[in-house]
C-alpha cells in the first residue's frame, strides 16, 4: 500500500508545500513542484524530528513531514516493493497460461518461471489486449473457464483502443468483476477480473 501526505518539500533548488505520493515504484510530488522519482533510483533514506531525507544520486530531497508520518515513510521506503510476479499473485508453484504474446520486459521477466502452457494447471490466465480480436479471444477463454481468474494486461492512457472502459464492459457482460488493478510497467497496466464472491447465506 502507498502513503499520502501534505508537505513542505525541497527538491533541486525548489521549496514549496506539495502533495507527496509514495507508490510501490515511484514516489510522486504534485503542486507547485512537479516530480516522479523511481524508487530504484533512491540511494539513501534517513528521518529526523519529522523531516524525511531522501538521497535520489547526487540530488536530495526534504519532505517535512511530521514526526509520525515521516516514521510511517521511511519504513514504507525501506521496504523493498513485490515483484510484479507477487502482484500478479504467479509462481513456480501458482503458474499462469498467457494468452497473446509480450514484448514488455517485465511481464516477461515475471512470468519467467511462472507460465505453464496447460491452460487446466493454470491458477490465473493472463491476457496481452492490444486490439479487439485479443479482447474478444479473452472473453472467450473467460466463458470457456469462468471460474479461473484473468488479468487483463493493456497499454495505459486514454488512446489505449480497446481500453479500460471497453475491457471492463466486455468482462462485466461475461460474469465477471474487476477486484484488484496492478502497474506492469511504464506502458502497461493490469486489471484483475474474477467471479464475484457468492453472497453469504444465513444458516
Amino acid at each position: 500500500m502507498g502513503r499520502e501526505a501534505r508537505a513542505h518539500a525541497e527538491w533541486k533548488g525548489q521549496s514549496a508545500e506539495v502533495k507527496a505520493i509514495a507508490e510501490a515504484t515511484e514516489v510522486i510530488l504534485r503542486g507547485a513542484i512537479k516530480a516522479r522519482i523511481p524508487r530504484n533510483a533512491i540511494t539513501a533514506i534517513c528521518q529526523e524530528n519529522g523531516l524525511l531525507t531522501i538521497n535520489v544520486g547526487a540530488e536530495q530531497l526534504s519532505l517535512d513531514l511530521g514526526v509520525t508520518e515521516a516514521a510511517k515513510w521511511h519504513r514504507l521506503l525501506e521496504t523493498p516493493p513485490p515483484s510484479l510476479a507477487a502482484k500478479l499473485g504467479i509462481s513456480p508453484e501458482k503458474p499462469a497460461y498467457l494468452l497473446g504474446k509480450t514484448d514488455d520486459p517485465a511481464l516477461a521477466e515475471a512470468l519467467a518461471d511462472a507460465q505453464t502452457d496447460d491452460q487446466a494447471a493454470a491458477t490465473v490466465v493472463i491476457s496481452v489486449i492490444g486490439t479487439d480480436e485479443d479482447l474478444s479471444q479473452t472473453v472467450k477463454i473467460v466463458r470457456q473457464n469462468p471460474r479461473t481468474a484473468v488479468w487483463c494486461v493493456y497499454p495505459k492512457g486514454k488512446a489505449a483502443s480497446p481500453g479500460d472502459t471497453a475491457i471492463r464492459r466486455e468482462m462485466r457482460q461475461a460474469g465477471l468483476r474487476d477486484n484488484k488493478s496492478c502497474a506492469v510497467s511504464e506502458r502497461l497496466t493490469a486489471t484483475r477480473y474474477a467471479l464475484p464472491a457468492e453472497p453469504i447465506r444465513p444458516a
